[in-house]
Formats: structure tokens, sequence, C-alpha cells
């Protein structure tokens, strides 16, 4: 008796210590206007900032920046000390000084010349080494500089290619470079000197296929010598394709990165966290290199939306996932998935982070973009998630 009591409050234990180790804080949404307007794409954290840096785009394509800031105060307080070696003592008046963090909206629009449209394409990308952040709306390039607070027109390719979404490398000490897709071609828009403009680059098509539109990845593999790799899936979602791009465009080529085992979208990868693919419900790893195995939820209810840039972990490598229940109300919920390095034929360990508690009761949430991730050092900070209810940060 007394070991089945104290085996169920060590499990109450544990659940408490899980609600007080992560915890759901409600953002809300830009109100520039009476109208409201809604964060319609993933936030995305400024590299380095600990999460306390987020930029997200609403359905008019206005960027905008979710900010966390420490605000101190000073105050004053007596404190009565009393003597050790005789009856009595003395007060003392002390400064002591409190902080707290402090989350906020700020506006910092959009290009004049972007054209009107059907909305806001697909997350912004961050240029770290210049302190500027580009996006793609209404199949436009445009970039603005937080160092500078102004905007640039980047266009389209000379060819007039519509572009859709973008991944920027851009480092200090390594040329700024972002990368799009347009009419199954992959465009590269770069600058040589700070003082020079942007020029587009067309990387072409890998062997003849056309790539999908949809998220471009890439990242830096070798900052000495300014090589990056970028990725793309071909058009029908078969088979996943390797750009590596050099900043002085020498010595450029396309690889065959693998077969996922079913059709795949997009494509995420990051030098520590591998190459991840988001089929149709399912997330897919690529695990050697003719080794591309496709996963799908452990409850059949439920199907995989999109997926976070990917990350080390202990023993293996992650992302965080939205998934959403296909049986009863297209309700969403986000996900941690884990893959052990080996062995290679492991399952993905699935954790449910579940959802935000809904604003109304009988509604339920639907996520816009993806979920994005924030870490301090090399641990999880924090993830953010955009709803129909609003812009909601899971923190650990």
């Amino acid at each position: 008796m007394a070991s089945g009591l104290l085996r169920v409050l060590l499990l109450l234990c544990a659940v408490a210590a899980g609600a007080r180790a992560q915890q759901w804080q409600d953002h809300g949404n830009p109100y520039p206007t009476r109208e409201r307007k809604p964060i319609r794409t993933g936030m995305v954290p400024w590299p380095n900032t600990a999460g306390t840096r987020w930029y997200g785009l609403t359905g008019d394509y206005e960027l905008w920046e979710r900010r966390s800031v420490e605000y101190c105060r000073y105050h004053y307080r007596w404190r009565y000390h009393r003597n050790s070696w005789w009856f009595g003592g003395r007060w003392r008046r002390y400064r002591e000084r409190s902080c707290t963090m402090v989350w906020s909206w700020s506006l910092k629009g959009k290009h004049d010349d972007i054209p009107q449209g059907y909305g806001a394409d697909f997350e912004p990308c961050m240029l770290e080494g210049i302190e500027e952040i580009h996006q793609t709306t209404n199949a436009y390039l445009s970039g603005y500089s937080t160092r500078l607070n102004e905007w640039t027109y980047h266009g389209r390719p000379p060819s007039d290619d519509p572009v859709s979404s973008c991944s920027s490398v851009a480092k200090e000490g390594l040329k700024p470079r972002t990368f799009v897709h347009g009419r199954g071609s992959l465009w590269e828009r770069y600058r040589e000197t700070p003082s020079s403009g942007w020029t587009w680059r067309n990387h072409g098509k890998p062997f003849g296929h056309s790539v999908r539109d949809g998220k471009t990845s890439s990242y830096v593999a070798d900052q000495s010598a300014g090589i990056s790799h970028v990725y793309a899936v071909s058009r029908d979602g078969s088979q996943v394709f390797r750009r590596t791009t050099n900043e002085d465009h020498q010595n450029e080529e396309w690889s065959f990165y693998g077969e996922p085992t079913t059709k795949v979208q997009h494509v995420h990868a990051t030098l520590a966290g591998g190459v991840w693919a988001i089929g149709y419900g399912q997330v897919c790893m690529r695990r050697g290199s003719n080794l591309f195995p496709c996963y799908a939820m452990p409850d059949s209810a439920w199907s995989v939306i999109d997926c976070s840039d990917p990350f080390r972990v202990s023993g293996g490598k992650a992302v965080f996932c939205t998934a959403r229940n296909t049986d009863r109300d297209s309700s969403n919920r986000l996900y941690q998935v884990k893959l052990q390095d080996s062995p290679s034929d492991s399952e993905p360990t699935w954790t449910d982070h579940g959802a935000p508690s809904p604003r109304f009761a009988g509604m339920h949430h639907v996520f816009y973009g993806r979920p994005n991730v924030a870490f301090s050092g090399n641990s999880v900070r924090s993830v953010f998630v955009s709803s129909n209810m609003g812009v909601y940060e899971l923190r650990f």
C-alpha cells in the first residue's frame, strides 16, 4: 500500500515538474488600427538573441517585430541591523534593483513598390551579417534594414520569374546571399561589397528537373571557404537535390541528395540538425546516401503539417512540427520529433506539447506557417507558432 502510494506521489511530482518546465504564453496580434491584423506567417527569430526578437508578416505584407526588452527600476528599502555584540542596532537605507522583461509589437512596414495581391506568402529570412531582413510577398522580393530602418526593392529576376520563399546565408565576414525559387529554377540575390548594388544570379535546374516553389533551405557549410549548401525538391516531390555554392561563384555544382520514401513538399536543413523533408502528413530525414525514410505519426488521426529547422539534441537530431487532426475537428497541436543517430533504422520519438488554451469555448487553433525555435546556447529556449487566434510562445 505504502509503495503504491509512493509511486502515485512520484508520478504527480513528475507531472507537476513537467508543467513547470514549459508553458504557453499568449503574444496576441498587432493592432495598428481598429481592424484586427493577424500574423499570417511563421515568426522567425533574429539569430543569437535567445528568442528576444521575432519577425512575421500580416496578410497585407506588413513586417512586424515582436521584441522583449528588459525594464529595470530602483526602489529603496529600510533594513534593521541588530548589533551582534551588544543590545540595540540601527536602521540602514538600501537601493534595490528589480527587472522584468516587457514585450511589445513594432511595425516595420513594407516597400511601397510591392503590388497588392493575395497576401503574405512565406516567412521572412534573416541576413545576420548586414542586419537585414528579406521577404517574398506577392511573388516579389524586398528587404528591410534593421540598422538603417529603410526598405530595398529587389523585385524579380531579369526573366521576370515570380519568386517564392527565401533563405539566406549572410554571416559576419561573408557576402550576403539570398536564395529563392522561381519557375522551377533556383535564383540567388547577392551583393559583392557594401558599396555595390545587388545582383541576380541563376543557378538553374538540377539535372533538368524543375524544382518546387516553397520554402528554400540553406546554410553555411564552410565559413572560411565561403561555401554554402542550398536544398531543393523536384516538382513531383520525389527527389531532393543539393546545390553547393561558393560566394565567389567558383566550383559550384548540383548533386542528387536522395529519394524520400514518400512524396515531399519541401526541405528544412541545418549544418547541425541534418536534412529533413516534409511529406504529405509525414516527416522524413536523410540517414545515409541511400536512406531517406519517412515517418507517419503514431496516431493515424493526426497528420504532420510542417516543421521547424532541425537542430542537434543529445544522441540525435530533432524538429518541432505542427500537426492536424484529420478525424474530428481539424484542430492543430505542436509536437517534437526526435531521431537517434543510431541505429539507422530507429523509430522517432514523438512528444506532444499540445496547443495553447483557446480564447473562446468551442474554438480550436489553426496554425499559420511553421513553428520556429530560439535557443539559449545549445538548449531550446522557446518555440513560436502563429495561429488564427494570435501568436503564441511555448517557453521552456
